[in-house]
């Protein structure tokens, strides 16, 4: 009777332990099913950042393309929208008669005659007679353009010693200048040239003699 007791309680034992296997089995079954899984996505998730890496290495070359394009563009603003305005106001405000120019020239790269190391650079020059309009332009004004706008007008006769004599007409200019690099401007005598309704004008004419 005990022996046959002990032999049930092995059995039942037996029974437990292969449900406990089959369930084990089903459990690693299940995790490997979630490994296989969990690295299929870490794959796409790989792949789908390497494409976005790869689109945004193309939108930075296009960036870049477009933003040169654009640079490119705004260094023609001399010869586009201001060049063609010199003339206009010197004659509009300086009694210099446009068939009076002797020499117009658009960026103009001057060496020093005594010391060839350095080189200068003028955005527009217009001689007359007795002037010279004497023109600078920046896409973006900052705060220490007319200082150093001044510096180089203080220098223009060291680079160009065959106009001395004749006057200075210094028009700093630009799509749209702020007022207070326009108050520092006008304190420095500098003519500030910039979009007025459909065409560039200057500023502060008459605001100083």
């Amino acid at each position: 009777m005990i022996i046959e007791e002990r032999v049930d309680r092995l059995e039942e034992l037996a029974a437990q332990t292969q449900l406990m296997l089959q369930s084990l089995s089903y459990e690693v079954s299940r995790t490997q099913i979630a490994v296989n899984n969990l690295s299929r996505e870490m794959k796409d998730f790989k792949n789908e950042m390497n494409d976005f890496k790869d689109e945004m290495k193309r939108d930075t070359r296009n960036l870049k393309r477009e933003l040169g394009e654009l640079s490119k563009k705004m260094g023609t603003m001399v010869e586009d929208m201001v060049a063609p305005n010199i003339r206009f106001i010197g004659e509009k405000y300086f009694s210099c008669k446009k068939s009076d120019c002797e020499r117009f020239t658009v960026r103009v790269y001057q060496r020093h005659p005594h010391d060839k190391s350095r080189l200068e650079e003028f955005d527009v020059i217009a001689v007359y007679p007795d002037k010279v309009i004497l023109n600078e332009t920046k896409s973006k004004p900052r705060t220490e353009h007319p200082q150093e706008f001044l510096d180089k007008i203080k220098e223009f006769f060291n680079y160009f010693p065959e106009y001395k004599g004749k006057k200075i007409i210094p028009v700093y200019a630009s799509l749209d200048i702020p007022e207070h690099i326009l108050s520092d401007l006008t304190k420095k005598k500098i003519y500030a040239m910039a979009m007025k309704e459909d065409t560039m004008d200057l500023l502060n004419n008459g605001q100083f003699t």
